[in-house]
Parts: C-alpha cells; sequence; structure tokens
C-alpha cells in the first residue's frame, strides 16, 4: 500500500496553515518580525553573521520562519527542532554560498567549529529559531486570551 504522495503534504500545509486563526497568524507574524529585527540589531555583537541587505531579516522571519513555526506549532520540541533543521539546511546553505548570508570575518563560531564546519553550526543554531518563536507565541496566546475572557 503506498503511502502519502507530495500532493497529500502540499494538501495537509495548506489545510493546517488555513485552520489557524488569523489573530495567531497575526500575532505570529508580529513575534517573528519583533524577533529578527532585534537579531538584526544584535548582529555585530553576536558577530557570527550577517545579512547582504538589512531587509533580508523580514522576508526570512515573516516569509519563511513565520510560516513554517505556524506549521509546526503543535508539534513537540524535538520535532520542532528537526523539521527546523530540515527546512532550515538548503536556505543556509544556499544562503552562504550565494553570499546573502556573509560570516564575520574573525567571527566566534569559526574558532570553535572550524571554517569548514561553520554552515553545519549555523544550522544547528538558527533551528531554535522556530521552536524558541513558538514559545513566545504561545505563552502571548495565552495571556490575550485570559484577558479577552476576563
Amino acid at each position: 500500500m503506498p503511502g502519502p504522495t507530495l500532493l497529500d503534504d502540499v494538501a495537509w500545509i495548506w489545510r493546517t496553515w488555513a485552520s489557524r486563526p488569523a489573530r495567531l497568524w497575526a500575532l505570529t507574524l508580529g513575534v517573528f518580525f519583533v524577533f529578527g529585527a532585534l537579531v538584526l540589531l544584535a548582529l555585530p555583537w553576536i558577530n557570527i553573521a550577517y545579512w547582504a541587505r538589512p531587509w533580508q531579516f523580514a522576508t526570512l522571519y515573516c516569509g519563511f520562519v513565520a510560516p513554517l513555526a505556524i506549521l509546526i506549532r503543535d508539534q513537540p520540541w524535538h520535532r520542532q527542532y528537526a523539521y527546523s533543521l530540515l527546512a532550515i539546511m538548503p536556505l543556509e546553505l544556499v544562503a552562504l554560498n550565494l553570499g546573502t548570508t556573509i560570516p564575520y570575518p574573525g567571527n566566534l563560531l569559526e574558532p570553535v567549529v572550524g571554517a569548514r564546519c561553520f554552515a553545519l553550526a549555523m544550522v544547528l543554531i538558527d533551528s531554535w529559531i522556530p521552536y524558541v518563536g513558538n514559545r513566545i507565541v504561545a505563552l502571548l496566546w495565552r495571556r490575550m486570551r485570559i484577558v479577552r475572557n476576563g
């Protein structure tokens, strides 16, 4: 018996996204926009890598990471991390190879993992972002419901 097809998976993605309330989408996009803006401001002090164009944070966090987080938000933490690894890995590798993500010279990560493992380390670190964002969204979502319901 054949398993689910790619079309079945795409249908599941669309059903999941469509079933999320608009307020949850707005909250999630807001949280990830602020998170991305804070990362953008902190990049010189973090001293690992930076974006070639400052506006990239908005397209990355609102156009990619937030929809990913909404898709996986009901999963346990280890599945959220695993799905994030699979989604972020190709994006990170392409960004580093195209030069849209640029490692700082003498960054903090290369002495620890080496230049050859820099991309792997970035993927392992960045894959926590959807989970952390989902935790923040869940906390705010609960508080919004408490305030709304009195």
